[in-house]
């Protein structure tokens, strides 16, 4: 997939250019692409009607209505034949824009193609931002060999509430360890956490003594350009492996090349400085509702991953990707060639791949924690790394 205007120039003859325009026209196919859950509305179609994207403009809003941008395609490189349509990775549920503010379809919206890094979005019809009201618009998404996803969406422009009309007091629905370990241990299964800085300071003595059997850190990341330190990592593993629990990390990537992930990966290793874990280090990129930002396809996507499995075994490491149960089926194809760490929160996973680790909850209560924590699950007859011997 590439990221500029598909343009044919035929120079043997206006006969033969006149056939190549015509069949490259009729002959856009038509696919039809889930993104779990939340996209029922949409459609792909083929046909060369009032809402094609070959043309030069769109319906605008009002004058009083903010106008909706649009992002050009390209056409650097590809050579394979594509014949699938864009996907949806991100959709709001509550698609809603405050009176008074300007109206941006793409925090409404993310979208991926598997081999074009820059699809062209439209949107037909009018976002009124000066009016309260309900606005149907059509989203339309086209690659540049011409397949496309149709989308329906009504943006609800709001009148915001004054702030001092405005109270409420929320108590945590905590899912407690206790309850979370008699339901789901036994012999095939060890119980562990995943946290970060949001846990704040962690005793991992009482954590221990609750029934958890690991932790995995986040060491730190990639956000918005810059690498940063998680500022409770040291403290967590030096605690943690003290309090005699298993330890692994993950990495929090926004990568959106190969060429990042080399750069970043002797970063992460400089960080680690040699600690011995019990897991694969996780790679964890979740940025799906601003993916179309980051310029590649999904074949591009799934190359970071594989280039950050090859960087960290270099250094006696090895790599496993975590995501949701949405999104290693919608976006990563590569996901029953590696290990996975599998984010779903609901009582009895149906995520038909292989994973070895389920994150259940993210509402866990466990002692020495205040705050919520993720909870997860590891099978001990699906892990198969011969580095890391699990005993329990």
């Amino acid at each position: 997939m590439t990221a500029k205007k598909f343009i044919i120039c035929v120079l043997i003859g206006l006969t033969v250019a006149f056939l190549i325009v015509f069949f490259s026209t009729i002959k856009l196919n038509s696919n039809e692409d889930d993104l779990a859950n939340n996209q029922s509305n949409i459609t792909e179609e083929n046909a060369s009607d009032d809402d094609a994207l070959d043309a030069t403009t769109e319906e605008q809003t009002t004058e009083e209505a903010t106008e909706i941008t649009t992002k050009e395609a390209t056409t650097e490189g590809t050579t394979e034949e594509d014949t699938t349509a864009p996907i949806l990775t991100y959709l709001s549920q509550y698609p809603n824009v405050a009176k008074g503010s300007n109206f941006d379809i793409h925090e409404h919206i993310g979208y991926a193609d598997d081999l074009d890094s820059s699809p062209i979005i439209k949107v037909k019809g009018k976002v009124n931002t000066r009016k309260t009201g309900s606005y149907p618009i059509k989203v339309i998404i086209k690659d540049h060999a011409g397949n496309k996803l149709k989308q329906s969406l009504t943006i609800n422009v709001y009148k915001p509430a004054s702030s001092s009309s405005t109270s409420s007091s929320y108590t945590p629905n905590w899912y407690k360890f206790k309850k979370f370990k008699k339901k789901y241990k036994n012999k095939n299964t060890m119980l562990g956490i995943d946290v970060s800085r949001w846990q704040n300071e962690i005793d991992f003595e009482k954590v221990a003594k609750d029934g958890v059997k690991f932790v995995i850190m986040r060491i730190g990341g990639y956000d918005d350009g810059e690498l940063y330190n998680d500022k409770y990592y040291a403290a967590n593993m030096r605690n943690a492996k003290a309090a005699g629990l298993k330890v692994g990390i993950y990495y929090h990537a926004e990568e959106s090349s190969i060429a990042e992930v080399k750069e970043h990966v002797p970063w992460i290793m400089e960080q680690l400085n040699g600690e011995e874990l019990d897991f694969p280090i996780a790679y964890d990129w979740e940025d799906f509702a601003n993916f179309e930002d980051y310029n590649m396809s999904l074949k591009d996507f799934n190359e970071t991953y594989i280039a950050f499995d090859e960087e960290v075994r270099k250094y006696g490491y090895e790599a496993m990707l975590y995501s949701s149960k949405n999104y290693l089926l919608s976006v990563w194809n590569i996901r029953n060639d590696y290990p996975v760490w599998l984010a779903h929160y609901t009582e009895q996973t149906d995520y038909p791949g292989d994973y070895f680790i389920w994150q259940k909850d993210c509402t866990g209560k466990v002692a020495g924690i205040e705050t919520y924590v993720d909870l997860d699950v590891l099978y001990k007859d699906r892990y198969e790394f011969k580095k890391y011997p699990i005993k329990d």
